[in-house]
C-alpha cells in the first residue's frame, strides 16, 4: 500500500472506503462516494498524489431518520400552556385563544377538554394538527399528535406568561389517558353545579398529566392550551 495512503487510514480509523491498495491509482479530482463506520455517507476525493483523502461525511446516521420523522408536523412546531388563572367549568370553550390573544402569542388554540361543544368531542379529536407541541419556554412535550394520548416528555407547568405555575395547582380535562372523554365533564362543561364533577388533570405530574381525579364543578381550575 502507499505510504501516505497507509498514514490517512491508520489515522482516521473511522473511515474504511477508500483505505485499500486500489485507493493509490485514483485521477486527481475524481470524486467517490465513501461511508464512515457509523452508517453516514459521504464522498472523497482524490488528490494531487493519486491518493484519495478523508471521507467528508454529510449524511444522516441510520436511527435519526425516526426521531427527525417523530418530530415532523404538519405546518412546523406547535406551543402549549397551562393558563395562569383558574377557570369556572362553564368557561373553557373560549378561554385559551381569550388567554393567548390577550398575551399576543398569535395562533389558534384550544383547550385540552372533552365534552365540549353541541356535538361533545373528545380532547385529542378536537386538536388536527400533528405536532410537536413545545412550552413557551422551548421544551418538547409532545413530539407528534399520537402522544397526546400518551404521556407528555416534561410536566406542563409553564403558563402563558413564560412563568412555572405553582404546585398543588390542577387543570380541568374531563379526559383519560388516552385522549377520550372520561365522562365526567360537568355536563359538557355547562354546569357549576357541587353535586356534579369533572375530571382533572395534573400539571406537575407526567403520569396524571391528565386524569388525576375529580373535582365538583363549583371550583375553579387551570386550562391547558394547545396550538392548533
Amino acid at each position: 500500500m502507499n505510504p501516505l495512503l497507509r498514514v490517512v487510514c491508520l489515522s482516521l480509523p473511522l473511515l474504511w472506503l477508500g483505505c485499500s491498495e486500489g485507493g493509490a491509482n485514483c485521477v486527481a479530482g475524481m470524486s467517490v462516494s465513501c461511508a464512515c463506520t457509523d452508517g453516514r455517507m459521504g464522498s472523497q476525493t482524490c488528490g494531487a498524489g493519486g491518493v484519495y483523502q478523508a471521507c467528508q461525511c454529510t449524511g444522516v446516521v441510520p436511527g435519526d431518520m425516526a426521531g427527525a420523522e417523530d418530530m415532523a408536523g404538519s405546518g412546523g412546531p406547535k406551543r402549549l400552556f397551562v393558563t395562569s388563572l383558574r377557570y369556572r367549568a362553564n368557561a373553557l370553550g373560549t378561554v385559551c385563544q381569550n388567554v393567548a390573544d390577550a398575551e399576543s402569542l398569535g395562533g389558534t388554540w384550544k383547550a385540552w377538554v372533552s365534552g365540549i361543544g353541541p356535538a361533545p368531542s373528545s380532547a385529542i379529536g378536537r386538536i388536527q394538527s400533528q405536532g410537536p407541541w413545545k412550552l413557551l419556554n422551548g421544551e418538547v412535550v409532545f413530539k407528534k399528535r399520537a402522544q397526546l394520548a400518551t404521556q407528555p416528555d416534561t410536566a406542563i407547568r409553564i403558563t402563558e406568561q413564560k412563568v412555572l405555575l405553582g404546585l398543588n395547582e390542577y387543570a380541568w380535562t374531563g379526559t383519560s389517558l388516552g385522549g377520550t372523554s372520561s365522562g365526567n365533564t360537568c355536563n359538557g362543561w355547562t354546569s357549576v353545579s357541587a353535586t356534579e364533577k369533572g375530571t382533572y388533570g395534573n400539571p406537575d405530574s407526567i403520569q396524571a398529566w391528565t386524569d388525576n381525579g375529580l373535582q365538583p364543578c363549583d371550583q375553579s381550575l387551570h386550562v391547558y392550551c394547545l396550538e392548533d
